[in-house]
């Protein structure tokens, strides 16, 4: 299976959220098919196992952990890309930084080799900016990732915050890797699908612009009080 050039929409639901239980996240599936999404982005294996049900288009299928540092770990063992793909996923993403936890005694390169070697489908490469990304591109490449994305970009102590999406790390991915590149990130609006477009984005990634009404309603709210 292939995914083919769009938008993406991430289906997920933060703790404390009306929507973080499965029929939510199935639901928000569903729409996004609707609106002619060409895949989704599911968190959890009960909501991937759910989801896979409902729609037809791909489902990136991802577990989130945590380092002991306390940054987002996007699917970091072996353990949890094989219940991703127990649970249906089409493709799996997995953190592709090369970041090493202080509780284990592999570096992120070996958790990424030994999930692209043992499971049956897609990785995607999660990514962030870092100061030697030819070599970090070219080990995700050589790990047998098949597509690389810039979704760590701003989470991950080797990079600022931001409020913008990274479009230089975009450049820089599809500048230098041959692999399809998916920009996620902080996109939320027609000026950013549209530069991230002619940057060569293969697709592009929407979350909270979608799937977070009370963010949603915030950002009008503080429209109007201006």
């Amino acid at each position: 299976m292939k995914i083919n050039k769009g938008i993406i929409v991430s289906c997920q639901a933060e703790e404390g959220s009306a929507f973080n239980n499965v029929t939510s996240i199935v639901n928000f599936a569903i729409e996004a098919e609707r609106g002619g999404a060409v895949g989704v982005r599911i968190e959890g294996y009960e909501n991937i196992k759910a989801v896979k049900r409902a729609i037809r288009i791909p489902v990136i299928g991802i577990i989130k952990r945590l380092y002991t540092t306390g940054n987002v770990w996007i699917t970091p063992t072996i353990q949890d890309a094989v219940l991703v793909e127990q649970a249906g996923a089409d493709f799996i993403a997995v953190d592709a930084t090369g970041r090493k936890d202080a509780l284990h005694k592999n570096d992120g390169w070996q958790y990424l080799e030994e999930i692209c070697m043992g499971t049956n489908i897609p990785v995607i490469g999660d990514m962030a900016w870092s100061g030697w990304m030819h070599k970090n591109i070219f080990k995700a490449e050589e790990c047998g990732c098949k597509y690389l994305s810039t979704t760590l970009s701003g989470y991950t102590e080797y990079c600022n915050s931001m409020d913008e999406p990274d479009f230089n790390f975009l450049r820089c991915l599809t500048d230098i890797s041959s692999l399809p590149i998916i920009a996620e990130g902080r996109y939320s609006n027609e000026h950013h699908i549209k530069q991230a477009k002619n940057i060569g984005a293969h697709n592009i990634v929407i979350g909270t612009a979608i799937t977070r009404p009370h963010l949603i309603t915030t950002k009008f709210q503080e429209m109007y009080n201006e």
